[in-house]
């Protein structure tokens, strides 16, 4: 079983208008593109369109255009859109259901004040007070402090550049434009652990105990393989509590020490 994302499908869509795309991403899809491989684009479909909060039917137009580029694309290969197109109100709704508005709309705030203090490194001697200021935004913002979204915060704050690169902080666009980055953000984020969750209830099944996840995304491939670790091969968390993960084990915060990790640990749990 392969699962693909948004930015798997954009490139299947160019390809197939004969537009310029990196020869790494064309040899990989090509590849992709076999008479074995099961391709599963439903993340991809419940991300929406990018930038932009769909509605219900929003959201179904895009999986009807888009199976259709799926499966053009992937020709050699089995594309369950049968399945998808027969099923897409029931899909639609579910994936509006298990969405908290509320606690989504506080998490996306939370980020648009965050690219005010951290569009660029932080100095060592500064981080300690940028780190107490993310603390704080979040708890005004009720946004959990051990939560995912709070975690990759304190990653950039702390040198980790993969993360820096879902987020794309910045202090050149307009209020818009921010507003747009943070729902792009948060969603990416949120949508790593539904994926992850995803592939564990499918490694249950005798049938699709191989399942691989696609994205040409470099911070989500490492926040991919970061959630893979914790929660598919040690089974340690469930989607709300993260604050028993041993974050040092593939340099979550590269800037601190083990020690100093052990400590920021702690410090979360006290505030959790």
């Amino acid at each position: 079983m392969i699962i693909i994302d948004r930015n798997v499908i954009s490139s299947c869509k160019k390809l197939i208008r004969n537009e310029k795309i990196d020869t790494y991403r064309k040899q990989q899809l090509r590849k992709l593109n076999h008479h074995k491989n099961k391709i599963d684009p439903m993340f991809a479909f419940l991300e929406g369109s990018k930038g932009i909060n769909e509605s219900l039917i929003e959201n179904k137009k895009t999986i009807e255009n888009e199976i259709q580029i799926v499966k053009r694309f992937f020709n050699r290969s089995f594309v369950n859109d049968s399945f998808i197109l027969n099923e897409i109100d029931e899909i639609v709704k579910a994936n509006w259901d298990v969405i908290n508005y509320e606690e989504s709309k506080n998490e996306m705030v939370f980020i648009e004040k965050l690219h005010k203090i951290l569009y660029q490194p932080i100095k060592r001697e500064k981080k300690e007070a940028i780190k107490e200021n993310i603390f704080k935004i979040a708890s005004e913002n009720n946004v959990a402090i051990g939560s995912l979204i709070v975690y990759c915060a304190l990653g950039v704050l702390y040198g980790n550049n993969k993360l820096r690169k879902i987020f794309k902080f910045t202090n050149s666009k307009t209020s818009d434009e921010v507003k747009k980055l943070s729902y792009n953000s948060h969603n990416d984020i949120k949508n790593m652990v539904r994926v992850c969750q995803y592939i564990l209830e499918l490694k249950k099944m005798k049938d699709e105990s191989i399942v691989k996840y696609i994205t040409f995304d470099e911070g989500l491939n490492y926040l991919y393989g970061f959630l893979e670790n914790a929660m598919i091969k040690e089974k340690k968390i469930n989607c709300e509590d993260y604050t028993n993960i041993t974050f040092y084990v593939n340099g979550f915060f590269p800037d601190l020490t083990n020690k100093e990790v052990v400590k920021l640990g702690k410090e979360i749990l006290s505030k959790t």
